[in-house]
């Protein structure tokens, strides 16, 4: 039966991947719940990729820096970041400079591509007066290990010859010699890798091993690209007392890595960093529900996705949560330990996935007004 006590629903969805962006998630439920004389809060979730900016623009203000720089590739873009003057903190997101994204799939092979734009991003957001960076790197199309973004801060990489290298994967396994900037960074410079990724720098779990063939390499060239990886953490070890078994090293092709080992840079959570920014446990103590969801919920939903993360959050509150999410793919058992209060999946049968992937706000539609008929 209807509820018709107007509820107040906190919409805070993470993007569904291949179909539809956390915001358009948002806009798209809120009309729902508003149509019924319900009130709807939207807070689209990040987990340090794509839309972790757009997500902290979305409650708080800060203000929007555009940077001329270049993509992956090398061709001229704006890319934008987020600066607050008083606390001096620049956010920033990879996948805005060197995002997968952004370049035709013909194009795709991380053993060419380059961190160097987000490197002249970072080198203007310094120069503006920041003092503390807070990097989003999820989304990338390179493997470079960050020796890109380093270059365009003043590192030089050489090989044997003393003669350097173009920043890309490829010429990992070539780096015979680092060589710092002639001026050392600012002693108060604090740097923030945000992810969720835990893979290493390096070896089978590590960065090339893992995602390099989803950024267009093929299987001959992830081999060649983590021995460079390998080769490269050894000097790493040598100059730097890099660990390369370091959890999340292997971030964005090994950029967190070698941050860690030059800048001194820190890893942290992204979803936890994108909480704490929007203060997500705050909005939720003021709301009946928690709408959330994602392209598909499954056993690593579990084992800390971001999803997983704000349903525990209102476990914590004993604030009900409504999980609206493209598939799921849980046991009871499963569901059971998720913790969501009830599942909605888009695509309730085998045939309705791809359809529910062309078409998500039609389902989306169907399904929330569905489940605001049963409470």
């Amino acid at each position: 039966m209807c509820n018709i006590l107007p509820m107040k629903f906190l919409i805070a969805p993470d993007s569904f991947k291949g179909s539809i962006t956390a915001s358009e998630v948002c806009t798209v439920l809120a009309k729902v719940a508003q149509s019924r004389n319900h009130i709807a809060q939207v807070l689209p979730l990040a987990d340090g990729g794509e839309g972790s900016l757009d997500a902290i623009s979305s409650v708080r203000f800060f203000y929007p820096i555009s940077t001329s720089t270049t993509d992956a590739t090398g061709k001229h873009i704006l890319a934008k970041s987020l600066y607050d003057q008083k606390s001096q903190t620049a956010m920033l997101e990879l996948a805005r400079t060197a995002g997968l994204h952004q370049i035709d799939t013909r194009l795709q092979n991380c053993t060419t591509t380059t961190t160097f734009g987000a490197g002249t991003q970072i080198k203007h957001l310094m120069a503006l007066g920041a003092k503390q960076l807070i990097l989003f790197v999820g989304g990338t199309a390179t493997n470079d290990a960050g020796i890109g973004i380093a270059e365009a801060l003043g590192f030089q990489f050489l090989d044997k010859r003393s003669k350097p290298l173009r920043p890309i994967g490829y010429n990992l396994q070539k780096v015979a010699h680092i060589i710092p900037p002639n001026l050392p960074f600012p002693k108060d410079l604090s740097i923030e890798i945000a992810t969720d990724v835990t893979n290493p720098f390096c070896g089978p779990s590590g960065a090339a091993c893992q995602y390099a063939a989803q950024k267009g390499a093929s299987p001959e060239e992830i081999t060649m690209l983590d021995r460079g990886m390998q080769h490269f953490a050894q000097i790493l070890e040598k100059d730097y007392n890099f660990d390369k078994s370091l959890a999340g090293s292997g971030a964005a092709g090994g950029v967190a890595g070698t941050l860690v080992a030059l800048l001194d840079a820190r890893i942290i959570s992204g979803a936890e960093k994108i909480f704490e920014i929007t203060r997500f446990a705050e909005q939720l103590q003021q709301n009946d529900w928690l709408i959330t969801g994602e392209g598909c919920t499954d056993i690593q939903t579990l084992q800390g996705k971001l999803v997983g993360r704000a349903i525990n959050e209102a476990q914590k509150q004993k604030i009900p949560t409504a999980l609206l999410s493209g598939s799921i793919q849980l046991s009871d058992a499963q569901a059971l330990q998720l913790g969501a209060s009830c599942y909605w999946p888009l695509a309730q049968s085998h045939k309705q996935i791809e359809k529910s992937i062309r078409n998500p706000k039609k389902y989306l539609r169907e399904r929330f007004s569905e489940f605001l008929d049963s409470i």
